[in-house]
């Protein structure tokens, strides 16, 4: 019963904070964009052509043996 309640009450404050905090972000969204506009994310253009790979090949040279 006891752990009924605690996940019940956790369950409401969870709620209660999530409610409060999207209040909370529409209203600072009204005094920065007064009139009804809203946050637009803008993003980077993708690029059309991935930029070419530079493969460098090395080769090793086993050391010459001592006479």
């Amino acid at each position: 019963m006891r752990t009924a309640l605690v996940v019940l009450l956790w369950l409401v404050a969870t709620a209660g904070v999530v409610y409060v905090a999207n209040t909370a972000v529409e209203l600072v969204d009204l005094q920065v964009f007064p009139g009804g506009s809203r946050i637009e994310v803008l993003s980077l253009p993708e690029p059309e052509v991935p930029p070419p790979t530079t493969i460098v090949a090395t080769t090793s040279v086993p050391p010459e043996s001592a006479p």
